[in-house]
């Protein structure tokens, strides 16, 4: 791990110290514990940028987390679509209360909602029947927002993908170009983030950490029409220029428009937040904290600002089963951050033992399905992705994506009859079916 800091001014590169409240290597190695990936961050003062990182590209990739590694950023893409936005008003192409225009069917959805997700849209745009899962063409798109959106509720909080999908795409037609263009062009490139990129094929695969999720590398994903919701692939580097300028440290043509992004427009989803662009707005104590994250299915991003003391910190990693809220809440208050969950040693158990262990357990209206794969043991609950599982003992198992383990039962015959989920301090016995 190196610690480095640089901050540019303009067009002319100063070496400056930033003054991270904790030990920010030790803060990431807490963080990051034993797990084989890797995590960067930016912490962002008045006095400049400092730059960590830890762990490496994967288990069997040991090339080094730098500020210049690549991270899918995910909903973190959503702020930078809401700044697209800001700009449309300012610039006099619509206004927040205006109802959403083409390319979309009329509706009495309006920008403001879009951009607060108090539209009552569905979270994610639904897909004809058989087709497959994952991100939707933008006919898909037109067709799923037409349909749900003239039925659509408000409500006070309904976080929505398919909501900033449409945002994203009806703000880019006012300037009468694709959302890629009216991003890079309106808000990437005025903010000095030309390496900030659309989709993870524009970077160079010598930069772009591997993502990881508990069964593994996890492809990188083509967001297809839904973009504006969470397609942007960035590093600390970039990201600390984007803290800079939310925080008035560098002067950008954008800053009154990201000023406009971190005014709350509506209430959040408890009653101590606010949404502004994107934005969650926060007090916390006598300090306004504005952040926001995001999450894919191999990466974990976070952005956090204290508009008071004027710091702001980004933590990007390339695995997405933990995630880093707690971390960098914990930095921002100068709180060393939990550590990763101490693991127990694996054992090896003999196949005839492994065989015991596969089939259904039902819990409630749910279930587990405890599948063997070769040698290598997974569970997955009815809903969520399947998870490795790791033995410890006879009949004790572990899972490293998550703080959790299960026990299995067996009766008087030696014979498997229930599983036993311990986590978060609570035992769940679950009966196989």
């Amino acid at each position: 791990m190196k610690l480095s800091s640089v901050v540019l001014f303009g067009t002319v590169a100063t070496v400056l110290q930033a003054a991270p409240p904790v030990d920010l290597d030790g803060a990431l190695r807490q963080w990051l514990g034993e797990n084989p990936h890797g995590v960067a961050a930016a912490w962002v003062d008045a006095s400049g940028v400092t730059f960590a990182h830890a762990g490496q590209f994967a288990a069997d990739e040991a090339r080094a987390i730098t500020p210049d590694t690549y991270f899918e950023i995910g909903s973190l893409t959503k702020v930078f679509t809401g700044a697209l936005l800001a700009d449309a008003v300012q610039q006099g192409k619509l206004q927040l209360d205006d109802t959403v225009g083409e390319p979309f069917a009329p509706s009495a959805i309006t920008y403001r909602q879009l951009v607060t997700h108090t539209s009552g849209l569905p979270r994610m745009a639904a897909k004809p029947p058989g087709a497959p899962r994952g991100p939707v063409d933008f006919d898909v798109l037109q067709s799923a927002y037409a349909t749900v959106a003239p039925t659509a509720k408000p409500s006070a909080s309904s976080y929505s993908n398919l909501g900033f999908a449409v945002l994203g795409h009806a703000v880019a037609h006012t300037w009468g170009e694709p959302y890629a263009d009216a991003m890079r062009h309106r808000v990437l490139l005025p903010l000095g983030l030309s390496g900030t990129k659309l989709a993870w094929t524009e970077v160079d695969p010598a930069q772009l950490a591997p993502g990881h999720n508990a069964a593994g590398r996890a492809a990188n994903l083509d967001f297809k029409a839904e973009a504006p919701a969470g397609s942007l692939m960035s590093t600390t580097r970039e990201l600390a220029r984007f803290v800079l300028a939310n925080l008035g440290l560098v002067e950008t043509p954008l800053n009154p428009v990201l000023a406009v992004t971190r005014e709350p427009l509506a209430d959040g989803d408890q009653p101590t937040r606010k949404i502004g662009h994107a934005w969650v707005i926060e007090s916390r104590g006598p300090d306004t904290i504005v952040w926001h994250n995001g999450g894919t299915d191999g990466y974990r991003s976070f952005l956090v600002l204290n508009l008071t003391k004027k710091t702001g910190l980004v933590l990007l990693a390339n695995h997405s089963a933990r995630g880093l809220e707690a971390l960098g809440f914990s930095v921002l208050a100068g709180r060393m951050p939990p550590a990763a969950p101490k693991l127990p040693p694996e054992v090896k158990l003999p196949a005839d033992l492994l065989a015991d262990y596969p089939g259904s357990y039902a819990l409630g209206p749910v279930s587990f399905i405890v599948t063997l794969e070769a040698d290598a043991l997974f569970v997955q609950l009815t809903g969520q992705p399947k998870f490795p599982v790791f033995a410890s003992a006879k009949d004790e198992l572990f899972l490293r994506a998550v703080p959790a383990s299960i026990s299995f039962e067996r009766d008087a015959a030696g014979k498997v009859v229930a599983l036993v989920l311990h986590q978060n301090g609570r035992d769940q016995r679950a009966t196989r079916q």
